[in-house]
């Protein structure tokens, strides 16, 4: 269900923090315009969360946060700019704006498409009980979510110059800032098992370019010590 600003808040501890903010907030008088900024998850490659995804995706160990269904309010930092700029200038700008991308998507669309963004694997999953273990009340911030649309905005005339998200993610420069790393990398893990005189050691190699990502397994064979093939 898509929410806009007149939608029912939520019962969760962000929900109502933002409530109580929004009340403080009319205690002005009567007189003087008010305009809140709901604000969504501003892209910018520079700071916020985006910024903090990056390292993961780079290292081709993206994941879905539980389910994936929740959704991701997302809306680049450019036209969270010029919304707020829009409602400071525009003198009919009043109430709850809803700073959020008009084409909201799922955490897992948001995490395939900035995996797609940047030629890296997205392959992994973050299960809800090793979030809510590792990080208590804060992960429900991660696994749930607000359809969250901008009607209010848009009604008006506010026009946004990214509606979609994989050409915003483009042009954050995202896919620049990663350039210097087009060569292929790999990562290597040897674990060694020993059955009577017999040790096989297989070497566990993830290799990435930027347009795919292998997993080699080498097998060596020893007997007493001495190698005796590999293949």
């Amino acid at each position: 269900e898509a929410l806009n600003e007149d939608s029912k808040p939520g019962d969760d501890f962000l929900a109502r923090l933002c409530v109580d903010w929004e009340q403080e907030a009319r205690a002005l008088p009567p007189s003087t315009r008010l305009a809140v900024v709901r604000s969504g998850v501003a892209l910018d490659r520079h700071g916020g969360a985006l910024k903090k995804m990056l390292l993961p995706f780079k290292f081709g160990l993206g994941a879905t946060l539980g389910s994936g269904d929740q959704f991701f309010p997302w809306i680049h930092a450019d036209d969270w700019t010029a919304m707020v700029m829009w409602m400071i200038k525009n003198d009919r700008a009043s109430g709850a704006f809803n700073a959020t991308a008009p084409t909201p998507v799922t955490n897992r669309a948001f995490t395939r498409t900035l995996g797609r963004v940047l030629r890296r694997p997205a392959v992994f999953h973050a299960p809800a009980f090793a979030l809510r273990a590792a990080l208590g009340e804060m992960a429900d911030v991660l696994l749930t979510g607000q359809r969250a649309v901008p009607a209010h905005a848009e009604q008006p005339g506010f026009r946004f110059t990214h509606r979609s998200l994989e050409p915003a993610l483009q042009s954050t420069g995202v896919t620049a800032a990663f350039q210097y790393d087009r060569q292929p990398w790999s990562l290597g893990v040897r674990v060694a098992a020993r059955q009577g005189r017999i040790q096989v050691t297989p070497d566990y190699v993830l290799e990435c370019s930027p347009d795919e990502a292998r997993l080699r397994v080498h097998l060596t064979y020893q007997i007493l010590g001495v190698r005796a093939f590999q293949f």
